[in-house]
């Protein structure tokens, strides 16, 4: 009988096996510190800005004072090349 071939053999089982233990602990951690949904704790004693929004400026007249652009009108004549990608 080969003893070589059964240390081979026990060798790829350790290997396995270790390999296995370590994917296993890495999805553990992964699956307890990001995928499980913690659960919701409202923080006290933090003090949020209010948000205010001052709609007098829209009543300014700097405002009334701007035109409005122009509409631009299609292109006259024949569009592109026949080959466009020969020089000028």
């Amino acid at each position: 009988m080969d003893f070589k071939f059964l240390k081979t053999q026990k060798g790829q089982r350790y290997i396995i096996l270790f390999s296995a233990l370590t994917i296993g602990v890495i999805l553990f951690v992964i699956w307890q510190n990001i995928l499980k949904p913690k659960p919701f704790q409202e923080e006290q004693g933090i003090i949020r800005p209010q948000i205010k929004i001052n709609l007098g400026v829209l009543q300014d007249p700097k405002l009334a004072e701007l035109k409005i652009f122009e509409t631009i009108s299609p292109l006259e004549g024949e569009i592109g090349r026949s080959n466009p990608f020969t020089p000028y």
